[in-house]
């Protein structure tokens, strides 16, 4: 009759231990995922630092070209966008 008992408490505990491996398993992939997500998350946010440095450096100047010589003049721009961007409003 114990030996009866003993078997299945044994099985139990063994499947335990495979369900606590399991979970552990499953945090150590999580971890992965969410590791990988952050290094994409960088990625993309200094990607996206380089773009709007690349655009507001494009529209901070205009370009006059005079009508009767053709000569071209770069100046600072009146852009609003600019002018918004960079007046702190």
């Amino acid at each position: 009759m114990v030996r009866r008992i003993i078997i299945p408490i044994r099985e139990l505990f063994q499947t335990q231990e495979e369900i606590r491996a399991s979970v552990e398993a499953v945090e150590r992939a999580k971890q992965l995922i969410r590791d990988y997500e952050q290094s994409v998350c960088d990625l993309l946010s200094g990607e996206h630092g380089r773009r709007i440095k690349e655009m507001m450096e494009e529209i901070s100047k205009d370009t006059v070209i005079d009508a009767a010589t053709g000569d071209a003049e770069v100046n600072a721009s009146f852009n609003p966008i600019y002018m918004m961007a960079t007046s702190g409003a």
